[in-house]
């Protein structure tokens, strides 16, 4: 009985200590590729995610250090697949839900013609996180106090696209005035 009890509780353990890996909203996007359309490659994933290669990267290793994940080396390919069986039961029971919420379209960065101004999408951050746009903007135009709501300075923005590549929710929008 006690080993029975012991078991189930280090099973407890392992499937709350996944769930924290998942919680993360690249990682549940990559994740849930791997589970879709089976083992990728770290570009093919960045481009469906629209997310840079390193990030991408960063966030397979912490999945793999989980054990959510494992890789397949091919010569100089390496290819991505889920491992573990409580990982691909969760995303079967999730698929339809993260199908329609994970993959909302990222606007593809571009210099708009004329002026426009970027903004942050208050409906789609979170505002409870640190804000990862800001260690990529070339011009240090984001800022952000504690976790409140990124601040864009105008001033010193260029339009680069930067923050909608590295935004894994997607809420910097460039706004033609």
């Amino acid at each position: 009985m006690i080993y029975e009890l012991y078991y189930l509780m280090s099973e407890v353990s392992s499937v709350i200590e996944m769930l924290k890996v998942l919680a993360h909203p690249v990682r549940i996007r990559i994740a849930y590729i791997l589970f879709s359309e089976g083992a990728s490659r770290v570009g093919d994933i960045s481009k469906k995610l629209n997310i840079s290669q390193p990030i991408v990267s960063q966030q397979l290793k912490i999945l793999k250090s989980a054990n959510v994940v494992d890789f397949k080396r091919q010569a100089k390919a390496v290819s991505y697949n889920i491992c573990d069986e409580s990982a691909q039961a969760l995303l079967g029971l999730l698929s339809s839900r993260l199908a329609h919420n994970l993959f909302k379209p990222t606007p593809t960065p571009s210099k708009p013609a004329g002026n426009a101004n970027i903004f942050v999408d208050v409906n789609i951050c979170p505002q409870n996180h640190y804000c990862f746009p800001i260690d990529f903007c070339p011009e240090m135009a984001i800022s952000q106090e504690g976790f409140a709501l990124p601040v864009i300075d105008l001033h010193k923005c260029t339009l680069c696209g930067k923050c909608l590549k590295t935004c894994p929710y997607g809420a910097f929008v460039i706004k033609e005035k």
